[in-house]
């Protein structure tokens, strides 16, 4: 999918109200479009979840830190909710995949807030806890996402060949070395003793 097709669905979901992700793409470069029809809250990574929330609540209100700071995530939430009564926020982040459960429970009661959307973006394969918030997004371009985990990936295997190779490289030479040592040790002794048998 092309970046003005993934664009195009991304204003289609918001305007339907649905939460979008995006696979390998930075959600950055979809903010000034997604800004000319909606108020935008970017915060680039989805945790700490208590200090996203502080920004987000600054952004789209007169609210000051040193009030928020003060407060609990559910008191933030609450905060949230009711300054996005009347207006739709959308909320923009990457990095999906570093949620963890805790923080999953957290976005995923925030999804469920009428009037906020969230655009995500994910590179790579997301915990196991936050599978419950990841059922309620779209993936905008999964025809990409299948894709790229149809690929193999040998790298591991590859790299695991040459650490073989090097190991037996290494035994080889070192074997070589030990028994020419070893000889030379056998050597010495007998020609120590040898010495001394004749020195007697």
């Amino acid at each position: 999918m092309n970046k003005d097709e993934i664009k195009d669905v991304l204003l289609r979901n918001i305007r339907e109200g649905k939460n979008s992700l995006l696979w390998q793409h930075h959600t950055a470069q979809y903010i000034e479009a997604i800004e000319e029809k909606y108020e935008v809250v970017y915060i680039n990574e989805p945790d700490p979840i208590k200090a996203k929330l502080k920004d987000i609540i600054m952004a789209i209100s007169h609210e000051k830190e040193s009030t928020l700071s003060r407060k609990t995530v559910p008191e933030l939430k609450k905060i949230l909710e009711s300054k996005t009564a009347r207006k739709k926020v959308v909320i923009v982040f990457n990095n999906f995949e570093r949620i963890t459960a805790s923080v999953a429970r957290a976005w995923l009661s925030i999804s469920e807030f009428e009037r906020v959307i969230l655009v995500g973006s994910f590179f790579g394969r997301f915990k196991k806890g936050a599978y419950g918030l990841y059922k309620v997004f779209e993936v905008v371009n999964e025809d990409d996402m299948e894709e790229s985990f149809d690929e193999v990936d040998i790298t591991m295997f590859v790299f695991a060949g040459i650490s073989v190779l090097v190991f037996l490289a290494f035994l080889r030479f070192s074997m070589e070395v030990s028994f020419k040592v070893l000889g030379a040790f056998w050597l010495a002794v007998i020609t120590f003793r040898t010495m001394i048998f004749v020195a007697r």
